[in-house]
């Protein structure tokens, strides 16, 4: 399942603070754009809502734990196997959600003018650049890679720019280069425009199902967390 808010919908985030751990509230402090912050407190909100109503527990007793702003948050308990990745824009935050399979996000805003020849010299492949160049629309092309590369990459755990340009994402599946911490060999991609503003793609298991889409709404969280 992939949760999509929108964070204009939402006021007053920081009065969820207390859910969120110590190391969270670091991380928070070190943030500078309110934009920033809510889009943290968000995805940890959203982070601690399915588990909590999948479990039955509060989302008080929902723990995230994060090894370093560099790797990906990830649950250190067992709540019935699921696992989670997030993804966050200054609008939007998207949270991925399946159960006993890593899985990865990727939103993006979609820039429909820029400059996209260094970008794609120094990070896609030669075939992709090629598509790139050859698409109707090549900077619809350009965020259709970029986030599938991303999404991938977060699903395995690297840091980004160390791999990006040895994953190759022509067809929404690619047989790994590198040795997964998922230890599955193929990974699938499913790319989805948001509104004509965003681009997102999901990264997921040969064997998953393709993820289904859920926007929240923020009286859909307030009534979950007065539960």
């Amino acid at each position: 399942m992939v949760i999509l808010a929108n964070l204009s919908e939402y006021r007053s985030l920081d009065c969820y603070d207390y859910l969120m751990s110590d190391y969270e509230k670091k991380r928070l402090n070190t943030l500078f754009l309110r934009s920033s912050k809510d889009s943290f407190r968000l995805s940890r909100l959203i982070g601690r809502l399915f588990p909590s109503s999948l479990c039955g527990m509060s989302p008080d007793k929902i723990r995230i734990s994060q090894e370093n702003e560099f790797t990906k948050p990830f649950y250190p308990e067992d709540y019935n196997g699921l696992q989670f990745n997030i993804s966050h824009t200054n609008e939007y935050v998207a949270v991925v959600f399946d159960k006993n399979r890593d899985v990865g996000i990727d939103v993006e805003t979609y820039m429909k003018s820029f400059h996209i020849g260094i970008i794609a010299d120094q990070y896609f492949t030669m075939e992709e650049r090629k598509q790139i160049q050859a698409a109707e629309n090549r900077i619809l092309q350009f965020f259709t890679f970029w986030t599938r590369k991303e999404a991938v990459i977060k699903l395995m755990g690297y840091k980004l720019l160390h791999y990006i340009k040895n994953i190759e994402v022509l067809d929404g599946s690619n047989v790994c280069p590198l040795p997964s911490k998922s230890n599955h060999d193929i990974i699938k991609t499913v790319s989805v425009p948001i509104e004509n503003s965003h681009f997102l793609s999901v990264a997921f298991t040969e064997s998953a199902d393709i993820p289904v889409y859920y926007k929240l709404k923020a009286l859909d969280l307030k009534s979950r967390l007065s539960k």
